[in-house]
């Protein structure tokens, strides 16, 4: 028998490994809106993974390369608190008719919501929509009101002026 001795070398790939690059987290809360890219490194040939439509949450992720070896993505996906505002009625109509009415829409929660003030408001119910910076709404409802009766008076003259010119008159007026 004969031998033959030969020298070889067996290699492997990098060790797989990926980061989580969060591309956006959800805008409103509740929303399904979030985005993350999936950066694959070393293994052989690995791409990388876009996924949308997130809710918020914890997420695991596994990536697979061309040689079918696998490696696990942890990230989180976050979302604003819930949106909401109160209504500060900072004036009513002050005269049957008038439209001297004034409200304050004050949020809280969102993404940088701002607080909206409403002039010339006449009596009535009231739908007001706000919005905060990632167009998140919000619907408040009030009412503005305003005295029951227009205000009115009787007037009686008890003295003309007595010459041209004079401030000698009197008049009486009755609620």
């Amino acid at each position: 028998g004969c031998e033959v001795v030969a020298e070889f070398t067996i290699t492997e790939p990098e060790t797989l490994t990926a980061t989580a690059n969060i591309i956006q987290n959800v805008s409103c809360n509740g929303g399904s809106d979030g985005e993350v890219e999936l950066i694959p490194s070393g293994g052989t040939n690995p791409e990388i993974v876009t996924i949308t439509g997130l809710e918020a949450g914890t997420y695991e992720e596994i990536l697979i390369d061309a040689n079918g070896c696998p490696v696990t993505v942890n990230f989180t996906i976050t979302e604003p608190e819930t949106l909401s505002a109160t209504v500060n009625i900072i004036q009513n109509v002050s005269c049957n008719g008038g439209s001297d009415g004034i409200a304050e829409v004050i949020p809280s929660g969102g993404t940088n919501p701002e607080i909206m003030t409403i002039t010339d408001l006449e009596a009535g119910t009231y739908e007001e929509i706000l919005t905060d910076a990632n167009g998140c709404p919000v619907t408040v409802n009030f009412t503005i009101t305003e005295p029951d009766q227009p205000l009115s008076a009787t007037v009686n003259i008890i003295q003309n002026v007595s010459c041209n010119g004079g401030n000698d008159g009197e008049v009486e007026v009755i609620p």
